[in-house]
């Protein structure tokens, strides 16, 4: 069964490149041709939004679990996980957007942008740590 698309946490987490739940992976294309492309390639399970399609200068989209392209591979995605595990900071948005999105008063608005722009810094002060 497939997580609701539109839920809080979704939509915080496709609203920013989030460096803190940000992956990169290699691809592999999928049999069979897309209507407008010449590659179907298949995204990971935890793959929420694909941010880069790396080194391609073509177009590309996103369209489910596939990524449709006319890239020639080897094929590097730069993409929004939907990992169960976030940093503290970044679950105080998905709550103040939830809160926002159940009360709908300026007042829980407010709160949730000041979350989410403090949220952005703290996450763009983030350090990249080798795997």
């Amino acid at each position: 069964m497939t997580a609701p698309a539109n839920t809080p946490r979704r939509i915080v987490l496709r609203s920013h490149d989030w460096r803190c739940v940000s992956r990169d992976k290699v691809l592999c294309a999928n049999p069979g041709r897309p209507v407008g492309y010449r590659r179907s390639l298949r995204l990971p399970s935890d793959c929420l939004v694909v941010r880069e399609l790396c080194g391609s200068d073509g177009d590309w989209k996103q369209d489910g679990n596939e990524l449709h392209t006319d890239a020639i591979g080897p094929w590097l995605i730069r993409y929004t996980a939907d990992t169960e595990i976030l940093p503290k900071w970044l679950m105080e948005v998905v709550a103040a957007r939830e809160l926002a999105d159940r009360l709908d008063t300026p007042a829980t608005w407010a709160a949730y942008r000041e979350a989410l722009s403090a949220a952005k810094e703290a996450d763009a002060q983030m350090v990249e740590v080798a795997a």
